[in-house]
């Protein structure tokens, strides 16, 4: 039986479980909000389904050298960065990540494409809702006051939060839930 524990990397070790409506992708790798015991656990994004740990494996998630990559890894790397978005390096000096306005590609870096966070047009939005926020399952809320982190969802304490939905303009980010508050 796979032992998980929240904020562990985790992906289908077989082509689909299919949970009430939800349907897991096989080899998207997802992050574990939740654990109940040896028998359940919830992922993000996935609308929170409850799955059986023993359909999923762990994901070690570490990061290659550049020249470790396969061709496919990097030219995906060099087709996001031609496409207009921020690559960042890691040269392992102990500085962490780095933006880089034009990468070198040196084969002893490492490269990523930067984590974004949410966007929304603000203009489309009614002015009364100043905040918007992302929990730990992917569903995100607009706010008319700040909201405050919790365990795995923002709290608001004052105001109103409804869940943002219809909006065309909006575009979730790679970034953490945790991280994802916006003020407009």
């Amino acid at each position: 039986m796979l032992r998980v524990k929240v904020g562990d990397k985790v992906k289908l070790n077989y082509k689909g479980e299919r949970c009430g409506y939800r349907i897991v992708v096989p080899d998207e790798v997802y992050t574990v909000i939740r654990v109940a015991g040896d028998h359940q656990l919830q992922l993000v994004g996935a609308d929170g389904v409850w799955y059986s740990p023993e359909n999923f494996c762990l994901v070690e998630e570490t990061m290659k050298l550049f020249g470790q990559l396969t061709r496919e890894e990097k030219l995906k790397l060099m087709a996001a960065w031609v496409d207009g978005k921020t690559i960042q390096f890691n040269s392992n000096s102990g500085s962490g990540w780095g933006r880089i306005g034009h990468p070198t590609w040196l084969s002893d870096c490492e490269y990523r494409i930067a984590l974004e966070k949410d966007y929304i047009d603000w203009s489309h939005v009614s002015p009364e809702f100043k905040f918007l926020a992302r929990d730990a399952d992917g569903t995100s809320f607009l706010y008319s006051h700040r909201p405050e982190k919790g365990i795995e969802h923002w709290c608001f304490k004052e105001g109103v939060g409804v869940k943002l939905k219809g909006f065309a303009s909006y575009k979730k980010g790679t970034i953490e839930w945790d991280e994802s508050l916006l003020a407009r």
